[in-house]
């Protein structure tokens, strides 16, 4: 689950991210298919208010946006193997993500990846 001061998103096994309104309580829209396998990881993107970022049980790293009545997948990457742990900058759309292999990857959207 993500939430900022106008909508909460949820995921999980059903792969599918659904964002809400927080004022009127009402459905805003979905992305279907945001990954190959169950969704673990869930953020908000800070400067395009209707993407967000998705991260599953495997090596999937998604971008994608809900507004369309089906969901737009804007970026993928794979990590070497499954995330650890994920996490999003407050005021920019920076991930940093650890994989079990111990690799530190830096993602900066729209089209940045940097791998150490």
């Amino acid at each position: 689950m993500a939430a900022s001061d106008q909508v909460v998103a949820v995921a999980g096994a059903g792969r599918i991210v659904q964002v809400y309104d927080t004022k009127k309580w009402t459905f805003l829209g979905s992305w279907s298919n945001a990954l190959k396998y169950e969704i673990n990881s869930l953020h908000l993107s800070t400067s395009t208010k209707d993407h967000c970022f998705v991260g599953g049980l495997d090596s999937g790293l998604s971008c994608g946006g809900w507004s369309a009545k089906q969901g737009t997948l804007f970026k993928e990457e794979l990590g070497d193997s499954r995330w650890l742990a994920l996490a999003k900058t407050v005021k920019q759309d920076t991930l940093v993500g650890v994989t079990a292999q111990g690799t530190l990857y830096v993602y900066q959207y729209p089209d940045n990846i940097n791998v150490s």
